[in-house]
C-alpha cells in the first residue's frame, strides 16, 4: 500500500513538475524555467518515502550519493543537446537524442555506483560543486532564443502530463526492482531533465532547448543546498521539520539565482 502510494503521487508530482517547467519556459523564457528545474521536487519525496518507510538514517545514507549523480544528469543535458544539434533536420532528433542520452547517463551512473559508493558527502559535495561549476564553463557557448508563440491545444498538456508522470513513477518502480543499492542513484535518474528537454525540443526547437540546458548547472546547485541541510538536520530534530527546511533552502537559493543571473537575449533573438 504505501509503495503504491509512492508510485501514486510520483505520477502526480513528476507530471506537474514537468508541465510546470515546460509551461513556465515555453511563456517565460528558459531562464525561469531552467532555474526551476533544479528544485529537488521528485528527489525530495523519495528520500520523504524512504525516511517514513526504512527510517530517517537509511534517507540520510541515501542522500549522499545524489549530489553527484545529478552532476551525471548534467551530462545527459549535453548529450542530448549535442545529438539533437548534429541531427537538427531529423524529424525524430528529440527521440534519437533521448536514447543517446539514456546510455550515457546509465554507463556515467554505473561508474558513479562504484567509484563513490563508499564516498562521504563532505567528500561528494566539493566535487559535485567544482563540476557544476565546469559545467557551466562547457555549457556557456550554448545558444538560447526567445520562445516561439505556438497555439497549444489543451489536451497537449494532458498527454504531456501523462508522459512525464509515467516517466518519474517508472524511475520509482525501477528503483523498487532493482534493490535498495541503487535507490539514491535511480531517484535521480534525469526524469525532470529528460522530458522536459524532449518536449522543449519537440516544440521549441534546438536553439531554445540548448538554453534551457543553459541554466541547469548553476540551478542544479539548488540539490547541494537541499541535501546538505537535509543531512546535517536529518537525524537532530523531526523529520518533516528537516525536509522543510531543505526545500524551502532550495527555494530560497533559485530565487535568489532568479535574481542575479538575468536572461541576456533579446525576442527573437538567437545567439
Amino acid at each position: 500500500m504505501e509503495f503504491g502510494l509512492k508510485v501514486l503521487l510520483s505520477f502526480i508530482v513528476g507530471g506537474a513538475a514537468v508541465s510546470a517547467v515546460v509551461w513556465t519556459s515555453e511563456h517565460l523564457g528558459t531562464h525561469i524555467g531552467g532555474a526551476i528545474a533544479g528544485i529537488p521536487i521528485t528527489i525530495s519525496l523519495s528520500l520523504v518515502f524512504i525516511c517514513f518507510t526504512a527510517g530517517s538514517g537509511a534517507a540520510r545514507a541515501a542522500s549522499v550519493i545524489i549530489p553527484i549523480v545529478v552532476l551525471v544528469g548534467l551530462l545527459y543535458a549535453y548529450i542530448f543537446t549535442q545529438v539533437a544539434r548534429s541531427i537538427d533536420s531529423s524529424k525524430d532528433k528529440h527521440l534519437k537524442a533521448t536514447a543517446a542520452a539514456i546510455v550515457a547517463w546509465f554507463i556515467a551512473a554505473i561508474i558513479v555506483r562504484r567509484v563513490f559508493a563508499h564516498a562521504t558527502l563532505t567528500f561528494i559535495i566539493p566535487v559535485a560543486l567544482l563540476g557544476m561549476i565546469g559545467v557551466q564553463y562547457l555549457f556557456k557557448n550554448f545558444r538560447s532564443s526567445k520562445p516561439k508563440k505556438l497555439e497549444m491545444p489543451p489536451g497537449m498538456y494532458v498527454v504531456r502530463f501523462l508522459i512525464a508522470g509515467s516517466v518519474v513513477a517508472g524511475a520509482v518502480i525501477a528503483a523498487r526492482l532493482l534493490g535498495p543499492t541503487w535507490g539514491g542513484i535511480v531517484s535521480s535518474v534525469p526524469a525532470i531533465f529528460s522530458t522536459s528537454l524532449y518536449f522543449l525540443n519537440k516544440s521549441q526547437g534546438c536553439a531554445f532547448t540548448e538554453g534551457f540546458a543553459k541554466r541547469l548547472p548553476l540551478s542544479c546547485i539548488s540539490v547541494l543546498v537541499f541535501i546538505i541541510i537535509l543531512h546535517t538536520s536529518l537525524t537532530r530534530i523531526p523529520a518533516a521539520l528537516a525536509f522543510l527546511i531543505g526545500i524551502s533552502g532550495s527555494i530560497a537559493y533559485t530565487y535568489a539565482l532568479l535574481s542575479v543571473n538575468k536572461p541576456t537575449v533579446a525576442v527573437g533573438q538567437i545567439d
